[in-house]
């Protein structure tokens, strides 16, 4: 009788172990906190009916960054209706908050940016320049990482159209329910600082 309660009660506890951890899974990490420019708690991965959310890393500094703002509007605006998230995130060390927010202003951005000073997030995703996009699933997971589009080749190589369009193809397949065919590229711009 002894051995039965003791393996019954092993079970239990093993049993409630699992349910715990498969909570724990559920929720999204503290590494995915981050402050918004006005310095108010972000906290992403968050809302459960969403397919996927978007990460741009940016500097106000960066013309390559600077040059896919329009793109950047016109990809939110596209697909934030699909249940996507989109947030830009400034890795700016140094810049003063004053100076952000007259980019996030000037740039006429439409959705919510977040100040990653000690790149708390460029890490977890293992981002290096700007812009590169990363998208993310609700869990947490990679789902593509890299370039918008291939507009710029390499430094001082441009495209005038560009011929891929791989954020969009790869929100593309998420929307339709689909595994991204290309999960990641090679973004081009400013390194992000150490």
């Amino acid at each position: 009788m002894k051995h039965l309660t003791l393996l019954l009660t092993t079970l239990f506890l093993a049993l409630s172990s699992v349910g715990a951890h498969s909570e724990t899974a559920k929720k999204p990490s503290k590494a995915w906190e981050s402050a918004d420019l006005n310095g108010k708690k972000a906290i992403l991965l968050k809302e459960k009916s969403l397919k996927a959310t978007v990460l741009l890393f940016i500097t106000p500094d960066c013309p390559i960054s600077n040059a896919y703002a329009p793109d950047w509007n016109a990809l939110r605006k596209a697909y934030a209706p699909k249940h996507i998230a989109f947030y830009l995130v400034y890795v700016s060390t140094d810049a003063p908050i004053k100076d952000i927010q007259k980019h996030y202003k000037d740039f006429q951005y439409s959705c919510p940016a977040l100040l990653d000073r000690k790149h708390a997030l460029a890490k977890r995703v293992k981002a290096t320049v700007t812009p590169e996009s990363v998208v993310l699933s609700p869990q947490g997971k990679i789902l593509y990482q890299g370039r918008i589009d291939d507009r710029f080749i390499d430094f001082g190589v441009t495209r005038y159209t560009p011929k891929t369009h791989d954020l969009r193809d790869a929100l593309n397949e998420i929307t339709q329910g689909k595994r991204v065919s290309v999960s990641k590229t090679r973004a081009v711009g400013c390194f992000i600082p150490n």
